[in-house]
């Protein structure tokens, strides 16, 4: 309700944007993600499978990605279904 000057502006309002920034509104669509992580696995094991620390992502449609802990466990994460569950499909 007043005036803002800024040379940029951040908008974080997660995916469920709403007024007064309609025009996020429609463009931004919420994707959950499920997490994971194993338990420890110690600095040695980090540094061989990720040894510079960088997030890492499969370019398939699903999008997975992982990267190392602070705690040296591996995280692993993925997108979540759209449609509900099948017990079909899930075993599948």
């Amino acid at each position: 309700r007043g005036t803002v000057e800024a040379d940029q502006v951040l908008v974080a309002t997660s995916g469920y944007t709403s007024r007064p920034f309609r025009w996020h509104q429609v463009r931004i669509a919420p994707v959950g993600s499920f997490i994971i992580v194993t338990e420890p696995l110690g600095k040695d094991v980090c540094d061989m499978l990720l040894p510079n620390r960088r997030m890492a992502s499969t370019s398939l449609n699903l999008l997975n990605y992982f990267r190392i802990t602070p705690d040296h466990r591996l995280l692993f994460g993925g997108r979540a279904r759209f449609a509900g569950s099948n017990q079909q499909s899930d075993a599948k």
